[in-house]
């Protein structure tokens, strides 16, 4: 059925009101939106769909990672279309209840939690605190927020934040000359930023590094 599987580019078509010599005229606006690969992979092993991008990116806070705390927050201008009238009922419930949901890390784990809304807006929690326990994510990151449901799950919510793709180290040097070129490169190894690379693009990289030097002399 169309609209139960992400395309990787959909195009919606706008109609807005212009003036023209004093008249109204329809002018017809174009706009695209992009689903993540990752998603579109998620939505085929879960028999995903309605698939909406609530965050464009999460920025994760001290707060979000602190095992105290035990959750993950959105703030409160989040659109709440994703959620049917009976979860709406549930959050509205008092005493206050969860929708029970799936969170996906981006090592494809899973991890069983609720939905809640508290008084600074809606939060994953009863759960989270496994999520920080990995110590996949860090403080400072940003990450596209993205949720689902699941035919697999029995129509559940699935929550996940999408690993923005990887840049190739070398397209992404800026016009300088050689030796900031070495030092460039030497300070993401330092950093951390050598780590995560496949073993391809680490000996173009190191290649790269090479080249450079040799070049400098």
């Amino acid at each position: 059925m169309e609209g139960d599987r992400p395309r990787k580019k959909r195009r919606t078509v706008q109609r807005k009101e212009t003036e023209v010599n004093g008249q109204g005229n329809v002018a017809e606006e174009t706009t695209e939106t992009i689903t993540s690969e990752r998603i579109s992979k998620l939505m085929k092993k879960y028999k995903g769909y309605d698939a909406k991008e609530m965050m464009e990116l999460k920025e994760l806070k001290p707060t979000d990672l602190d095992t105290n705390q035990g959750r993950l927050s959105m703030p409160k201008h989040v659109d709440r279309c994703f959620l049917n009238d009976g979860e709406l009922e549930t959050l509205a419930a008092v005493p206050k209840k969860g929708v029970r949901s799936l969170f996906i890390d981006t090592n494809a784990e899973e991890y069983d939690l609720e939905l809640r809304d508290w008084a600074n807006g809606l939060v994953l929690t009863k759960g989270w605190g496994n999520v920080i326990h990995k110590k996949v994510f860090k403080v400072g990151e940003k990450y596209p927020l993205w949720c689902f449901r699941s035919r697999n799950k029995n129509d559940k919510l699935c929550f996940t934040l999408v690993k923005p793709d990887q840049v190739d180290p070398i397209e992404a040097l800026p016009n300088v000359d050689n030796k900031d070129a070495v030092s460039l490169l030497l300070d993401c190894m330092c950093n951390g930023f050598y780590k995560p690379l496949r073993c391809g693009e680490r000996i173009v990289l190191c290649c790269s590094i090479i080249y450079v030097a040799v070049h400098t002399l």
